[in-house]
C-alpha cells in the first residue's frame, strides 16, 4: 500500500487473493445468531426497508489479540441495458466494533464503489461486531439488492501483538 494506510483508497488496490483462505471462507457460511470462530461469510437480501435508511445489519466474529483481520462487504450495482453505466443505488458503510466496549476499531465509508474493505490488528481477544450501515447519503431507495459480508484473518506477527497494546 503506497500510502501506508491499510484502508482502501483511490491510489491502491484491494490486494492479492490468497486462494487457500478464499476457499476456506467460501466453505464457511456464518449464521445470524452465533459469532464465527474462524473466517466465514454471510449473504443477505436487502430491500428498500431492510435495513432502514441509517439502519444497520450486524454480524459477529471472534478474534485473538494481534491477529490481522480483514473485513469486506460487497453489493450489486445496477448496469443499464447496454452496460454503459453502472449506477450505485445503495450506499453502505462498514464499521467494526469491539463487543466488550462498543468502541469502533476501524471503518470504511467511501461513496463511489459497491464495496468496503478494512484491515486491522485485533486489539484484544474476544468478540467483534461487523456493522453494515445503510447510509442515506446517495441512497436511491432501491427495491432490493444482495449484500455479502466476509471476514478473514492473516498470520499473527509478534510486532502486531506488541503494537496492539501488549
Amino acid at each position: 500500500n503506497i500510502e501506508g494506510n491499510r484502508n482502501l483508497s483511490s491510489q491502491d488496490g484491494a490486494g492479492a487473493i490468497d486462494a487457500a483462505v478464499a476457499d476456506q471462507v467460501a466453505q464457511t457460511v456464518g449464521t445470524d445468531i452465533w459469532p464465527c470462530d474462524s473466517p466465514c461469510w454471510w449473504y443477505t437480501d436487502t430491500t428498500n426497508s431492510s435495513p432502514t435508511l441509517n439502519g444497520t445489519i450486524s454480524r459477529n466474529f471472534k478474534a485473538i489479540r494481534g491477529e490481522r483481520i480483514r473485513v469486506a462487504i460487497a453489493w450489486l450495482a445496477q448496469a443499464d441495458s447496454l452496460y454503459n453505466t453502472d449506477a450505485l443505488k445503495t450506499n453502505y458503510d462498514l464499521i467494526v466494533r469491539r463487543v466488550s466496549n462498543n468502541n469502533v476499531v476501524d471503518q470504511s465509508t467511501s461513496t463511489t464503489n459497491n464495496f468496503e474493505i478494512i484491515e486491522f490488528v485485533a486489539p484484544e481477544t474476544g468478540e467483534y461486531k461487523i456493522e453494515v450501515l445503510r447510509n442515506a447519503t446517495g441512497d436511491q431507495n432501491e427495491a432490493s439488492n444482495k449484500l455479502g459480508i466476509a471476514w478473514s484473518k492473516q498470520a499473527t506477527y509478534l510486532p502486531d501483538v506488541r503494537n496492539s497494546g501488549g
